[in-house]
């Protein structure tokens, strides 16, 4: 069964019990789906996941400033989506996951520290890796401290 549609939700609203509803996307692109689309192969989870799921939320990377503007207008209603437009070394990535900002340009509320909470205690339930470089190191230097339960590379 496609993942996607292995996901089921209490009330429309709330990840299933046992997930956090937390996800992190280190190279989101434009921050669209892309299931089933044309761009097929640019298939996104955790964009999926984050637009189409009541419950999930969680913090999204992308280093071009031509995507990040969409990516950032994509998110713009979602305070639980937080946004880094950076270039990221093994070295610099975790301080930008937790330095990111609310993808709606608003002051970080409740929804963004929740989301920072998650993360501080290793309850991520995807972590998706598509930098286009180093995607191996990258895992190096997020799983030990993200502990996801699932990895999208």
């Amino acid at each position: 069964s496609d993942f996607m549609d292995s996901l089921r939700f209490h009330s429309g609203s709330k990840p299933e019990i046992g997930l956090s509803g937390t996800v992190v996307n280190l190279g989101a692109e434009d921050g669209s789906c892309n299931h089933g689309g044309i761009r097929y192969w640019m298939f996104d989870p955790a964009n999926c996941l984050l637009l189409s799921y009541p419950g999930f939320r969680g913090v999204v990377l992308e280093g071009r400033a031509e995507s990040f503007r969409d990516l950032r207008h994509r998110f713009s209603d979602k305070g639980d989506v937080l946004c880094s437009n950076e270039f990221v070394t093994p070295a610099t990535v975790r301080q930008a996951i937790l330095d990111a900002k609310p993808c709606n340009g608003l002051p970080a509320g409740e929804d963004a520290q929740e989301v920072r909470r998650s993360l501080l205690a290793g309850k991520l339930d995807l972590l998706k890796i598509d930098l286009d470089f180093g995607d191996c190191d990258m895992l190096e230097a997020t799983v030990p401290w993200l502990r996801p339960k699932l990895v999208h590379a």
